[in-house]
């Protein structure tokens, strides 16, 4: 089952079967930041408009990314479309160094979903104040992952880019001696998401924004830093029983993304 949060955040609807009653809600701690604080509209640039030269790029890379059809880097950004914190402590793992799972980071987990409480709150209001279009819906290419499991979802700015981007900020943080791989592989993530042809290359940027400003924003507060304490307490034990992420997994994403 998809995680309620990181779905929201895509404002992707939810269909519920009708054979049985759907659960009960889950209890989800507030974010860090007042309604205030978390509106990002005066931070984020206005989304292209039609002929624009943002618009004109953004089509071409939408093109030009869709050559790499078939290839390790196109299978990657595919990957990256799966969105949960499970799924995020993977992509992380080998930045990280090791993999674990969200049950075995109860700290990193909750800290990274109080962030998103915030990013729920600014990206749908961003997406509704611009309803730009993902590119699909003007140009003609192949996408990486179906555009069905996207329903209605506006383009500006990228949910996907921002919860990869608050993940990478972060853990950088709590794991400063990993930090360079750590955001690097957070910016690759977002990457995916125009290689992948689901969203243009202007909201990827947005979407990059939008995470350093809520991580930028939270950061002042003492609740985010006595959980942030926490946090590195929690992966410093972590790194010394967790397991290695697997080998060979590692040299695919590293093939992927150009590494060595």
């Amino acid at each position: 089952m998809r995680k309620n949060i990181p779905i929201l955040l895509l404002c992707v609807p939810l269909v519920m079967g009708t054979a049985e009653a759907p659960p009960p809600p889950v209890a989800i701690a507030p974010g860090y930041l007042d309604a205030a604080e978390a509106d990002l509209l005066p931070v984020v640039p206005p989304a292209p408009t039609v002929g624009d030269a943002r618009d004109t790029a953004d089509r071409r890379i939408f093109h030009e990314s869709s050559r790499l059809e078939g290839s390790e880097r196109w299978r990657l950004a595919a990957a990256d479309g799966e969105i949960g914190p499970d799924e995020a402590l993977k992509t992380f793992s080998c930045a990280m160094g090791f993999q674990v799972t969200a049950a075995q980071a109860p700290r990193l987990t909750a800290m990274v979903n109080k962030v998103m409480q915030d990013g729920l709150r600014a990206m749908t209001a961003l997406k509704d104040h611009y309803r730009h279009l993902r590119p699909y819906h003007s140009e003609t290419g192949p996408t990486c992952r179906p555009t069905e499991e996207l329903g209605a979802s506006y383009d500006y700015p990228s949910g996907h880019t921002m919860y990869g981007w608050v993940w990478a900020n972060i853990l950088a943080q709590a794991m400063p001696d990993r930090g360079t791989a750590i955001l690097a592989r957070g910016r690759a993530y977002g990457e995916s998401r125009y290689i992948c042809g689901v969203h243009n290359h202007s909201a990827v940027e947005a979407g990059w924004l939008v995470g350093s400003a809520l991580v930028s924003l939270s950061s002042a507060t003492s609740a985010y830093q006595a959980d942030l304490r926490a946090v590195r307490r929690e992966l410093s034990g972590l790194r010394v029983r967790a397991p290695q992420p697997e080998a060979g997994y590692c040299r695919s994403e590293a093939n992927a993304l150009g590494g060595p």
